[in-house]
């Protein structure tokens, strides 16, 4: 049993850890201004190349801040703002104005530039007017996702405002 553990968690492990490395060599790219030290820019191949679409690997803690974030390939979507438990990072991400964000109903984190990358989660509707130029399992998946979204923010509101978080029955008299 133990060993069929391990041969399920390895290649998972392995990928978390690939990520993390990932975004290290992200903040390290995108610190740098991707300039060489005579200040010329580097020649960007793919390998290289770390933008939103970058998926990432952090321990983190998710915030109840929803927000709609944009990565490259793909419409808005609804998401929740992360935040690092590891300091530097925390720190790197904040001085080169970028946030963690986890999209709803997908795994993988990203990180997005604060100014033009996320905007407020309104959840009245899909944000894209573009959104016919996208596939339609993706535009299905947004569609639930942004379903998903309005039904955390509902149950968040409605456990706000009832502190036990169930629903009382009213006692009538018999």
């Amino acid at each position: 049993m133990v060993a069929a553990l391990a041969y399920q968690a390895t290649p998972k492990l392995q990928k978390l850890k690939d990520d993390r490395h990932t975004l290290n060599k992200a903040i390290k790219y995108w610190d740098t201004g991707s300039k060489t030290r005579k200040g010329r820019t580097q020649k960007q191949t793919t390998s290289e190349r770390y933008n939103s679409a970058t998926e990432i690997w952090t321990n983190i803690t998710t915030t109840d801040e929803f927000v709609q974030g944009k990565v490259e390939g793909y419409p808005w979507w609804p998401a929740r703002i992360c935040v690092a438990k590891d300091d530097d990072v925390k720190l790197s991400l904040k001085s080169l104005n970028r946030v963690l964000i986890s999209f709803i109903g997908e795994p993988h984190l990203h990180v997005v530039n604060n100014d033009s990358e996320i905007r407020p989660f309104t959840g009245k509707e899909m944000v894209d007017n573009d959104i016919e130029e996208y596939p339609t399992d993706v535009v299905k998946n947004l569609e639930q996702s942004t379903a998903m979204a309005r039904r955390i923010i509902r149950a968040k509101k409605y456990s706000k405002g009832n502190k036990k978080g169930f629903i009382e029955e009213k006692k009538t008299s018999s």
